[in-house]
């Protein structure tokens, strides 16, 4: 195999778990989601990876959840997935959701579930960073995919 990319994951104690991807999938995931003059990937035109703290875990989390942040006026773009369900969990700003033919208006607590083959997007109508948690299911035996979508 390739070399391999560490993405730190920080835990409690200041360890950090580092979780290996193929150095050919990164080159992948650079083209994709940076810019030229970004230093942080962007996934679906505005939704930006934070870091999570995992407490009491061992060598690595016992989930795939995701932390981003969508800043004001931004959106990350209409997609659809096939093999997975993501759950959004908004923790802070308000935006709205579009899932299939709907518009949701959400906020701090509230929850958003795509089935796989759902089209959804997210827009921050809000004055502040809004972050979410995108907690991520293996529901179908079809390989995972992402197809970014025209709005």
């Amino acid at each position: 195999m390739a070399g391999k990319f560490s993405a730190g994951v920080r835990l409690k104690a200041g360890r950090e778990v580092r979780a290996r991807v193929d150095s050919a999938w990164l080159q992948i995931l650079r083209k994709v989601y940076m810019s030229e003059n970004q230093h942080t990937p962007v996934l679906h035109g505005g939704a930006r990876p934070l870091a999570m703290c995992w407490h009491n875990v061992g060598d690595r989390p016992p989930h795939t959840i995701f932390r981003y942040e969508v800043a004001p006026g931004d959106i990350c773009n209409k997609h659809v997935h096939t093999g997975k369900t993501e759950t959004w969990v908004i923790i802070t700003g308000f935006g709205e959701v579009a899932i299939g033919d709907r518009r949701i208006v959400v906020g701090p607590g509230d929850a958003i579930v795509t089935p796989p083959g759902t089209a959804h997007a997210l827009y921050n109508t809000g004055s502040d960073p809004l972050q979410f948690l995108n907690l991520v299911t293996i529901t179908e035996s079809a390989p995972v995919t992402t197809r970014e979508l025209a709005e």
